[in-house]
């Protein structure tokens, strides 16, 4: 049967669709302290957490395989799938207590199964990190509780030599990864508009780099029998019953990829609407507002760049489009249009971008003209990183999830990063579409008026990067 919270969400979902279908406000609604969840009532979580510290090889090889206290619980937490079995059902009570996801008059009764989740091949879960199902028994069932729950922990430093180069790059010198997903997860999962999975625990220590974030485990639908590198089932889906997985780059295998990207555009122009309203700042602090006059004001006359400074960016830049343009005319001439693999248009497309090169600076700045065209954004909003159901009516909802790098952005700089599994055909017809569907959505949701146009023009810009 469907739960209490499952119930709750299929009429959020249900309101926000029937609002869409007739082009009605969808503005923030006011935050009742008493509503707030129960981790954000004491110490600001943020104030917890001591800065990113970066750990040399040596530091981590020894550091990494203890298990410290965590800064937002306090408590030891598992950093592996051995260790979500080893830590027991007592350890999962104290922390669902500790985060005030579990009444304090229930208890996890037993640990049913831990499932580490591959890495490698067709069903690889992401590259991040290490991912694992975990499935709990309470001592009194509750429809409040999910049993089906979703990890993330960090790759093993000593597992393999990617095990050691992922380690180093996503929790030390890579910068701070980690624990701003964490406190997305913490702070802002009441604020967004659309569904995240619902956060049970997270913690991470900066001593030892290592974290953990447990989450519910979104119930993704049976994907169709597969051949030749397409879905020839078709399966019958129930209203918001959740569409399969899809995989890194597996765009190809949607049932419907038109609708994933229109919804993708829909959810990036609520979440960067609802920051015009303010609805983000007890986390990113106040928006910045300023007008196209004030921002170049503020950078003032630009020097021209020094000669050799440019064409060092030139050569390099070259060397990358050669290497490109073999791929599109040598190696996998079949998965680009015939205008995408034409000698005359490449040769063009490369003579544009050497004299793009030297204006990535004054890109940046275009794209971020005023503060109209700068919110809150999802850094990687890929088909991958969101979950999608049908209404009655046929139309599509989503969730998000991997909140890492979570701020605010120049956002028509992540359009091209969410469309590069898109096959290219789809783009040469609806790239216009999708700037009408955001404009649209952006200003319904409570976002300044932008003219579609403006977006289409720029839209293409940071790919010249």
């Amino acid at each position: 049967g469907v739960g209490a919270a499952e119930a709750r969400w299929v009429a959020e979902s249900r309101r926000k669709m029937e609002a869409f279908r007739k082009g009605e406000a969808f503005l923030p609604p006011a935050i009742d302290p008493k509503d707030l969840p129960a981790r954000l009532r004491g110490t600001d979580p943020r104030q917890k957490m001591p800065p990113h510290k970066k750990l040399l090889p040596k530091e981590m090889a020894e550091m990494s395989v203890k298990n410290l206290p965590g800064h937002l619980s306090g408590m030891k937490f598992p950093h592996n799938a051995e260790q979500l079995k080893s830590f027991g059902a007592e350890w999962y009570t104290e922390a669902f207590h500790n985060f005030g996801t579990l009444p304090k008059g229930n208890s996890v009764k037993r640990i049913v199964s831990v499932e580490q989740l591959p890495h490698s091949g067709f069903d690889a879960a992401g590259g991040a990190g290490h991912k694992a199902f975990v499935t709990l028994e309470y001592a009194r069932p509750d429809p409040e509780l999910h049993t089906e729950l979703f990890a993330k922990f960090p790759w093993d430093y000593f597992e393999s030599d990617t095990g050691k180069t992922y380690r180093m790059q996503i929790s030390s010198s890579g910068g701070d990864l980690d624990a701003p997903e964490l406190l997305t997860y913490v702070c802002c999962e009441h604020l967004f508009p659309f569904r995240i999975p619902k956060l049970y625990f997270c913690d991470i220590n900066r001593e030892t780099t290592n974290y953990m974030l447990i989450t519910e485990r979104v119930p993704f639908g049976r994907r169709g029998r597969i051949e030749n590198g397409r879905v020839v089932e078709k399966i019958e889906r129930r209203p918001y019953e959740v569409l399969p997985v899809c995989g890194k780059y597996q765009d190809y295998l949607l049932e419907d990829p038109g609708k994933i990207y229109f919804c993708i555009f829909r959810e990036m122009a609520h979440l960067a609407a609802w920051d015009q309203q303010g609805r983000y700042d007890s986390f990113l602090g106040p928006k910045p507002r300023y007008t196209v006059d004030e921002a170049f004001a503020a950078v003032g006359e630009k020097k021209p760049a020094k000669r050799q400074t440019a064409l060092n960016m030139t050569k390099g830049a070259m060397l990358l489009l050669d290497s490109g343009i073999d791929f599109a005319l040598n190696i996998a001439p079949q998965v680009f249009t015939a205008r995408g693999r034409d000698p005359k248009m490449l040769e063009k497309m490369k003579d544009e971008l050497a004299r793009f090169i030297t204006y990535n600076d004054d890109i940046k700045g275009y794209c971020a003209a005023s503060s109209d065209w700068v919110a809150a954004m999802h850094s990687n909003l890929q088909a991958d990183n969101a979950f999608f159901w049908p209404d009655e009516h046929g139309d599509l909802d989503a969730g998000l999830f991997d909140w890492c790098a979570f701020n605010r952005t120049p956002f028509v700089m992540n359009f091209m990063g969410c469309l590069s599994g898109a096959d290219a055909d789809f783009l040469d017809a609806h790239e216009e579409g999708l700037m009408r569907m955001f404009c649209d959505e952006y200003e319904r949701y409570g976002g300044p008026h932008l003219e579609w146009q403006g977006l289409l023009l720029r839209y293409p810009l940071p790919g010249a990067e």
